[in-house]
């Protein structure tokens, strides 16, 4: 008789044992699949996010952070730049080639340009967490 009710015990354990078990293994896939870089229909697709045009004046400079609207980490590349590159210092704060978000880069005049009218852009790419390539174009003014 007690080898029956020890039997019955183990059965009972062992079936709360189960359903614990599934209720985390459950609980963990809600968390992953719910996370922000998760794909979701009723979102927009992701873009990089950044200032569409800086204002520089010499001996000042401006900070971004680079980010795509999913949230998720990322390595920024740096794509073409064109216009007065010259007369523009944009540094990377960051390992450009580190998965992470934001990206920060620092924006300046280049010390020593002369006065005048100065305009630049950056074209910027990231690959996104859906596989899909994304642009943004920084565009940089001086006038002094």
């Amino acid at each position: 008789m007690f080898f029956f009710t020890l039997l019955n015990y183990y059965k009972v354990f062992m079936k709360k044992l189960l359903g614990i078990s599934v209720l985390i293994v459950w609980g963990l896939f809600t968390i992953a699949t719910n996370s922000s870089c998760e794909s979701n229909p009723s979102t927009a697709p992701d873009t990089i996010k950044l200032s569409t045009e800086v204002f520089l004046a010499p001996g000042v400079s401006d900070t971004d952070g680079l980010r795509l609207t999913c949230g998720c980490e990322f390595k920024l590349n740096l794509m073409q730049s064109g216009g007065d590159t010259s007369a523009f210092r944009v540094t990377d704060l960051d390992t450009m080639s580190t998965m992470k978000t934001p990206h920060h880069i620092l924006m300046q005049v280049t010390p020593g340009v002369k006065s005048g009218q100065y305009n630049a852009w950056y074209a910027f790419w990231a690959v996104d967490h859906l596989g899909g390539t994304d642009y943004d174009t920084l565009q940089l003014s001086a006038d002094f």
